[in-house]
């Protein structure tokens, strides 16, 4: 039953009361009931107004706090979104870093092991310079003694090849390029001046 079909069946039966009681004091009594009953309902009027305004201001102030919510359920997915992105850029950083100093490990092995060979190398030369010098040395002593050629151990900016010929008649001078000229020529030449 909602209030107003109350109130009205309430009148209906102060009505009937009204004409059963005549007396003034079971008017006056009724009249009271009836302002007390008019006052009850302003206060139950009001009382109920207040209820729906303070039930539409929870209900909006509810509505704000599910719109902060909501935002902020946003930000945070927005943010977490962001730091899986960083996470995996940085994890394909780490993996191209990984792939770079795997390839650079390879290279370094390859490199210290052509250094090993130049080191043997390098070795092996020293070793046999050490023989072949002297023997050259020698030879050359023992040439430049039987041909009679003097060098000329000067560097010039041309790099010829220069010295003089000793024959026991004769002293001959010479010098030639070997850019211009072919080592069978320079070959020859020197025979023919030791002739």
């Amino acid at each position: 039953m909602t209030n107003e079909t109350q109130m009205t069946d309430t009148l209906n039966l102060m009505d009937e009361l009204f004409k059963i009681l005549d007396t003034q004091k079971d008017t006056e009594i009724i009249s009271k009931i009836q302002e007390n009953k008019s006052t009850i309902q302003k206060i139950n009027t009001k009382r109920q107004n207040i209820i729906k305004e303070t039930i539409q201001q929870l209900t909006t102030n509810i509505k704000q706090i599910e719109r902060g919510i909501q935002k902020l359920q946003q930000t945070q997915e927005n943010e977490k979104q962001k730091i899986f992105k960083k996470k995996d850029q940085l994890n394909q950083k780490v993996l191209s870093i990984e792939k770079q100093q795997e390839s650079l490990n390879e290279e370094f092995e390859v490199l210290s092991k052509k250094e090993k060979e130049q080191e043997n190398k390098l070795s092996q030369l020293e070793d046999q310079s050490s023989t072949i010098i002297p023997q050259l040395s020698y030879k050359m002593s023992l040439y430049a003694n039987i041909s009679g050629i003097k060098w000329k151990k000067e560097r010039s900016q041309n790099n010829n090849v220069k010295g003089i010929i000793a024959t026991q008649t004769d002293i001959k001078e010479f010098d030639l390029d070997p850019k211009k000229k072919s080592n069978f020529f320079i070959t020859n030449k020197l025979w023919d001046l030791m002739d």
